[in-house]
């Protein structure tokens, strides 16, 4: 509605402009002449108008034939309204489409406005020859008098109050139009007086109607308050980014994913709905990509290093959700950009705070209570806050069972906060400082020893925390060349003890990091994306414990095994370039190349090149044919190269990537797309078979490989529902030195199935739902068991790993939302349940004390859930 509403007004200025031989009309589209992917949307607040028309000179031999004609014509508008590229969409000969594109070539126009700022767009222009014969010279009519204003207005949005920019309004009583400006302020003249009906149509905003009566002398001053329309967040109004041609990403609409149940409004949560994301056992939060380890998956905000992406448990990411513009996730394939990640991307971009007012919320649900407030600073500039802190530890004492055999001295408790600064330097530069950081802690006492596992008593303990500032600052040399610059420092803790038997401790880990991304556009159909990515971390490591064993292999009773201690501090750097050259030799082929080369020192001293390749080709109307392939790889973590625990000679571990895939618009706002992947694993790290007291525990001895099928069927928007439904066919298998063979990853799962609906009902209520199928988890399990007289106690024996799978897991869960918009706040609550038919999913299995009899361990019940929220 919002691109036909533009096309009217600009067909309606163009008409008006012009001259007696030719005239015009424009509608936006996207600077890349596609169909918009997935991108946020961006408002646009003033469309291109011309500033100096140019006259075609008229075809003489069209002019003595008598021949009018239209020519459509693709023109490209910088951010500085100067027009760039111009071609014929549909040529009609004689002459005309040579005339036209000399004429356009030299017209200027007003950019493009959005609430960022000027940006490049590419229109449609349709340039019209007429013969008309030479008018009777006639007297020129006396001066107009100047308009008298009669209506002065402004728009602000229902319950947040925010100024409205860019819509319409209309007085058809008259046949008069205006647009609202930056502040949502306009004004009416010469209007008669009277009651007079404002029409305001249907755009990102329900359609008004208010009545208004002008007075007979003076202007009426009014304020209108329009309702948004829930759906509106999801609409691409323009487009102005280039043709990305990674093979498979998948973008999120932070509006669209706050209200998927079984996520608690949380978005980062909701990647894990998406193709290629396995299901992680139990309620641990991680990140499962194409049934890779999820420390093989990079997780970046602004392009910096995220430390940590889920509180303890995974019932919530450390991030405020309104916080986030979007969200890319990359399952594979992505750019040279970024490196040390043998899998996924999951990239996070920040949005700026309110430079209107201000205004904020505040958010209470079963889990923690949280707030935000964002508002001006000085010009141009803008502050955002944010904190949340659980309660968890409050209710838990409330519903654990006496006989159980824990107690909790400090339950699962959890706090972070965000605070953002962006402020406008000057019409080329941009600067935001933003520091956050994250607390969780967890202390569990048990009041009997385990079993199968005597060692296992006293207490269980875990802290973790993570501050961290960065300061990113973005530079505009020129329309053809720009620079973001970033630098990042932050301080981790991570701590897990186990009564007085296991003790590890990273403190304090010191990371810093500095980048520079250079983009420049070289010409109309080729850009260079260069830059310099530098990384540090520091570490000092106190571990008492035993050996951990690897990917796919069972642990020993804690009781025999034999512990190792650590008391030390190393250090990783890294120095990294990249150059990735896209070139577009036509407007439906996007073709992308680079390559990274990393240079690592400290404690381990290592380089290693990835070339990558990716194209995007728009086969067909709506059809896009895309694909690439490339090599990654990640350095050891601290444990794997710090002795007596790890071996400082190991190699990265490296993927080759290779995908495939097609999308397909079906409707306006449904689509399909089908991916198939292959990966190549190689350098695994993996224990050293038959090793002796002077052997290191671990060696680059597996190789493995993940190979399947993924499809995304999704509704991005509609009248009155969205959703989606995505499927995984996914094997992920690896071999170890003197397996055998190969056998699936501990988080390999063969079909993973997600169905995501929600629907607006009337009196502003919002029901969704979320199904999710997905196969069980591979087991080891336990064929036998020998008695050991040392220790006392029954040592298992295990068949071949993951030999075994855990029954499927299956479970729906509801959400509905309650909305009251009031005039200066908005009102949201919501009842969420989660496994609605309380399913008894099996996580594993626990075992007596000599492994004859074994329970499965399900996971979690029936959760009711519910949250209040107040938008101001």
């Amino acid at each position: 509605m919002i691109l036909r509403l533009f096309s009217l007004t600009l067909t309606t200025l163009f008409l008006l402009m012009s001259t007696s031989h030719t005239s015009a009309q424009i509608a936006p589209r996207p600077a890349d002449g596609t169909t918009p992917e997935t991108d946020v949307p961006t408002e646009v607040i003033r469309v291109p108008e011309v500033i100096r028309f140019v006259e075609a000179v008229y075809p003489k031999a069209a002019l003595e034939e008598g021949l009018e004609a239209d020519v459509r014509l693709r023109i490209d508008i910088d951010a500085t309204g100067k027009v760039t590229k111009t071609s014929v969409i549909e040529p009609v000969g004689y002459g005309f489409d040579e005339a036209a594109t000399a004429a356009v070539l030299q017209m200027e126009f007003s950019p493009a406005q959005t609430t960022a700022g000027p940006v490049p767009v590419q229109i449609e222009y349709v340039y019209r020859f007429t013969i008309q014969t030479e008018p009777t010279p006639v007297e020129p009519p006396p001066e107009p008098a100047a308009a008298v204003v009669k209506l002065r207005g402004q728009l602000l949005e229902l319950g947040t109050r925010a100024p409205i920019a860019g819509v319409t309004i209309l007085v058809p009583a008259v046949g008069q139009s205006t647009l609202s400006g930056i502040d949502g302020r306009f004004e009416l003249a010469d209007l008669p007086p009277g009651d007079t009906t404002l029409v305001i149509p249907p755009t990102q905003y329900e359609q008004t109607e208010q009545v208004v009566t002008i007075p007979d002398d003076g202007a009426a001053d009014i304020t209108i308050r329009l309702k948004r329309d829930p759906f509106s967040e999801f609409r691409t109004v323009i487009e102005g980014q280039k043709q990305e041609a990674e093979p498979v990403k998948r973008k999120l609409f932070v509006q669209e994913i706050k209200k998927i149940p079984g996520v608690s409004g949380d978005a980062l949560k909701a990647v894990q709905n998406l193709p290629g994301v396995a299901r992680p056992p139990g309620a641990a939060g991680l990140l499962v990509v194409r049934g890779a380890n999820p420390g093989d998956t990079a997780i970046r905000v602004d392009e910096a290093v995220l430390p940590q992406l889920y509180h303890f448990g995974g019932v919530y990411s450390v991030f405020n959700t309104d916080l986030l513009e979007s969200i890319d996730f990359y399952p594979g394939g992505f750019s040279v950009k970024q490196g040390d990640a043998t899998a996924g991307l999951v990239s996070v971009s920040l949005k700026e705070g309110r430079t209107d007012r201000w205004g904020g919320y505040f958010d209470i649900n079963v889990f923690h209570a949280a707030g935000l407030a964002s508002g001006p600073t000085w010009e141009d500039g803008s502050l955002t806050l944010a904190a949340r802190r659980s309660y968890i530890d409050a209710i838990i004492p409330l519903v654990v069972p006496d006989d159980m055999n824990l107690s909790f001295t400090t339950a699962p408790v959890y706090y972070d906060y965000q605070a953002q600064l962006d402020q406008k330097l000057g019409p080329k530069d941009d600067l935001r400082i933003f520091v956050y950081g994250s607390d969780d802690q967890l202390r569990i006492l048990l009041k009997e020893p385990s079993a199968t596992n005597p060692a296992v008593r006293d207490r269980i303990e875990n802290h973790s925390y993570f501050h961290t500032i960065q300061a990113q600052w973005e530079h505009v040399f020129s329309n053809e060349l720009k620079l973001v610059s970033r630098l990042q420092f932050g301080v981790q803790l991570l701590s897990f003890y186990l009564g007085d038997t296991i003790s590890f401790k990273l403190e304090p880990i010191l990371r810093g990091g500095w980048r520079e991304d250079f983009t420049w556009k070289v010409a109309d159909f080729f850009t260079l994306d260069f830059g310099l990515d530098v990384g540090y971390e520091y570490a000092t490591a106190d571990i008492t414990a035993p050996l951990q064993p690897r990917e796919g292999e069972s642990p020993p009773p804690l009781t025999t095994a034999t512990l190792q201690s650590v008391n030390e501090s190393a250090t990783f750097g890294r120095r990294s370039i990249y150059v990735e050259g896209t070139v577009q030799p036509v407007d439906t082929l996007s073709l992308t190349s680079g390559v990274r080369v990393d240079w690592w020192g400290g404690i381990w001293k290592r380089w290693t090149i990835d070339p990558r390749a990716s194209f995007r080709w728009t086969i067909a109307d709506g059809t896009v044919l895309k694909g690439g392939l490339g090599v990654y790889h990640k350095r050891p973590q601290f444990g794997e190269v710090i002795e007596p625990f790890g071996n400082p000679e190991l190699d990265a571990e490296e993927s080759t990537q290779y995908a495939l895939g097609i999308e397909q618009t079906i409707l306006e706002g449904l689509s399909v797309g089908v991916e198939g992947f292959y990966k190549d694993l190689r350098n695994l790290v993996s224990s050293v078979q038959n090793r002796t007291e002077n052997d290191p525990p671990l060696e680059n001895g597996g190789e493995g490989r993940a190979y399947g099928a993924e499809l995304l069927l999704r509704q991005r928007f509609g009248n009155w529902y969205w959703g989606w439904i995505a499927y995984t066919l996914s094997f992920a298998e690896r071999k170890d030195p003197m397996s055998g063979g190969y056998r699936p990853f501990d988080f390999d799962q063969t079909h993973i199935l997600t169905v995501v609906a929600s629907f607006s009902l009337p009196w502003d209520l919002e029901l969704g739902g979320r199904f999710r199928y997905v196969t069980g988890s591979p087991d080891t399990p336990v064929v036998s068991a020998v008695y050991d007289g040392d220790s006392g106690i029954y040592v298992p024996k295990y068949g071949e790993p993951n030999s075994a799978r855990n029954d499927d897991f299956h479970q729906l869960d509801i959400r509905l939302d309650k909305t009251w918009v009031f005039q200066d706040w908005i009102l949201t609550t919501y009842i969420e349940v989660q496994n609605v038919y309380n399913r008894a999913n099996p996580e594993g299995y626990s075992y007596n004390y000599n492994y004859t009899e074994r329970e499965v361990i399900s996971g979690l019940p029936i959760i009711p859930g519910f949250g209040i929220k107040g938008e101001f």
